[in-house]
């Protein structure tokens, strides 16, 4: 999936999940924009969060038992407002996405180690980037 990438979306208190599944997605060659990954010390993150929301094809958005953090909100504002394709994940807890989120339809991951759930993932991501 050359130039195609996925923005995650997530709070840093789920990394410990997020993470897995950006390596699992590494694996099914679909390219993660994880920010561990991508941000490098001193620059200024901002600007990078802003520019992968704008180069990724589909924006997964995290929904995790602690909330959803003030920077998680601007960048669920900031893909909507571009019209990014979304997928909420909702993770082990929680019963529906944040805000404007909750009209879409949900994938649940209940552990960074739910095959199904990753697959179900997978497989809605590759719809909507057109592929099978």
């Amino acid at each position: 999936m050359a130039g195609e990438s996925v923005f995650l979306c997530h709070s840093s208190k789920d990394k410990t999940i997020v993470e897995p599944v950006a390596l699992a997605l590494l694996e099914h060659d679909i390219d993660p924009w994880y920010d561990d990954w991508r941000l490098a010390g001193g620059s200024y993150f901002d600007d990078k969060v802003l520019e992968g929301i704008k180069a990724a094809s589909v924006v997964v958005v995290f929904a995790g038992n602690s909330g959803t953090g003030p920077w998680q909100k601007d960048e669920i504002a900031y893909a909507l407002n571009k019209h990014k394709r979304t997928i909420p994940v909702l993770l082990k807890g929680v019963e529906e996405p944040p805000g404007f989120l909750a009209n879409r339809h949900s994938i649940r991951l209940e552990s960074a180690g739910d095959r199904e759930g990753l697959r179900r993932l997978v497989l809605a991501i590759r719809r909507r980037l057109g592929l099978r």
